[in-house]
């Protein structure tokens, strides 16, 4: 690596950081906002080595689960506002489990090894997006990096089994309100006596989680274009 290389690649953490600040000062469905978010996107993939940049939409996913019908385009989750959602939570992370609903190509499941998770779990359906997620993970270099305990199952969401423990369940907008509400009810019977949080970014379903008996809205930031995170009680 020259040193102009070193030197660029340095600067780019704070040059992340102040445009997401300029980024979101915009209105959300500005043309200017949606290009520079592309290339926020662009530039945090190649500072940290992995490719999960760009949007797929739903007709071009392939899978043989008959809950594609109910699923959401793929989109990685912005960065700074996973943090941000992050810094919400009031837990003890090493005692807590995170789990990605709809990993895709796994951002959110590399940003989760700058915790202290006692594990890091992504879960899609989507069989060619779970390859890509396990190339990014082994490829992910992030000075934040604290773990390399991570699963990525190629499974339905509807029919998963929760693992035990404390939980951290992480959406970004996976699928409809349909498999949301049999998620829900896998927690309801998985999780007696146990310490569950619920980030939900972009929470286009906000209704299914708000008026779902068992969770309590904990923490929320900039509505529907934001996050929402819910405690399990």
């Amino acid at each position: 690596m020259t040193a102009a290389h070193f030197a660029l690649k340095s600067s780019v953490p704070g040059f992340l950081r102040s445009a997401a600040r300029v980024l979101m000062s915009w209105p959300p469905l500005s043309p200017a906002r949606k290009y520079v978010a592309r290339a926020y996107e662009r530039l945090f993939d190649w500072r940290y080595g992995i490719e999960t940049a760009g949007t797929i939409e739903v007709e071009d996913l392939h899978t043989d689960s008959l809950n594609l019908a109910f699923g959401s385009e793929y989109q990685a989750a912005p960065p700074g506002m996973f943090r941000r959602a992050l810094a919400a939570i009031p837990i003890d992370f090493p005692s807590f489990t995170f789990v990605d609903f709809g990993c895709g190509k796994g951002r959110a499941v590399c940003m989760a090894l700058d915790y202290q998770f006692r594990a890091v779990i992504g879960i899609e359906y989507v069989s060619g997006l779970v390859e890509v997620a396990r190339r990014n993970v082994a490829s992910y270099r992030s000075p934040r990096r604290t773990r390399d305990r991570v699963s990525l199952l190629c499974c339905d969401a509807a029919t998963y089994e929760l693992p035990h423990g404390d939980l951290v369940l992480f959406f970004f907008n996976p699928f409809g309100g349909e498999v949301i509400q049999k998620v829900l009810q896998h927690v309801d019977s998985a999780t007696p006596g146990r310490d569950v949080y619920i980030v939900y970014l972009v929470p286009r379903c906000k209704q299914v989680f708000d008026e779902w008996p068992s969770l309590r809205l904990v923490a929320t930031e900039g509505g529907r274009s934001g996050y929402c995170i819910y405690r399990h009680v």
